[in-house]
């Protein structure tokens, strides 16, 4: 239900530095990349034409990694948005690794 404004919203408001999108919204958020002025990586879910990374064929190619990324138990590894159907997309709530 978002417009390529809330995703460009949401884009710098996360300050993302990559963003897994589904093909059926892949053009929306790429209007939203360019609206954000954002340069993150972004990777296809699903099947999509075009020059951008799939999420499969770098699933398919990765080596399990040997050692765990350095985190702290406050880090956050997701992040839902709201859609902001009564305004700005809002954060509903975060996700930390502890």
């Amino acid at each position: 239900m978002c417009s390529p404004i809330d995703y460009a919203w949401i884009l710098a408001d996360s300050r993302a530095k990559a963003a897994i999108v589904s093909a059926a919204r892949i053009a929306d958020v790429v209007e939203a990349a360019r609206i954000a002025d954002w340069h993150g990586r972004m990777i296809v879910s699903g099947q999509c034409d075009g020059d951008l990374p799939m999420l499969a064929d770098l699933l398919e190619a990765t080596v399990p990694a040997s050692v765990a990324a350095a985190t702290r138990s406050d880090d956050v590894c997701f992040w839902l948005y709201t859609s902001g159907s009564t305004g700005k997309p809002k954060v509903l709530c975060t996700f930390t690794a502890a």
